[in-house]
C-alpha cells in the first residue's frame, strides 16, 4: 500500500511519460492505480503489436511510440489530480 501523501504532479507525469513499464508501474503504484494501469498496459500492448504487424517497420514504430507515451501520461495527469484533491479534502 502506497503512502497517503500528496505527490508532486510533475514528477509523476514525467515518470509516466518514460516508455519503460517498470517506471510507469511504480508511478501508478504511488497513487494506487496499479490494476487500472495493468489493463491500460495490455491495451497499449495490443494496439502497439497490431500497428507494428500491419504497417512496415519505421511507420509502425512511429505510430506505436506516441501511443505508448501519450495514454499513460494522460491517465497519470487525470488520476494524480484526483488523488491530490481527495487528500486535500480530507
Amino acid at each position: 500500500m502506497a503512502e497517503k501523501i500528496i505527490h508532486n504532479e510533475r514528477i509523476l507525469i514525467i515518470m509516466a511519460l518514460i516508455p519503460i513499464w517498470p517506471v510507469q508501474l511504480y508511478s501508478f503504484y504511488m497513487i494506487e492505480k496499479t490494476r487500472k494501469y495493468g489493463l491500460i498496459l495490455l491495451g497499449i500492448l495490443a494496439i502497439s503489436i497490431t500497428c507494428q504487424m500491419v504497417l512496415p517497420f519505421p511507420y509502425g514504430l512511429a505510430v506505436a511510440l506516441p501511443i505508448t507515451i501519450a495514454i499513460p501520461g494522460y491517465y497519470m495527469k487525470k488520476w494524480v489530480r484526483q488523488w491530490n484533491a481527495k487528500l486535500n479534502s480530507s
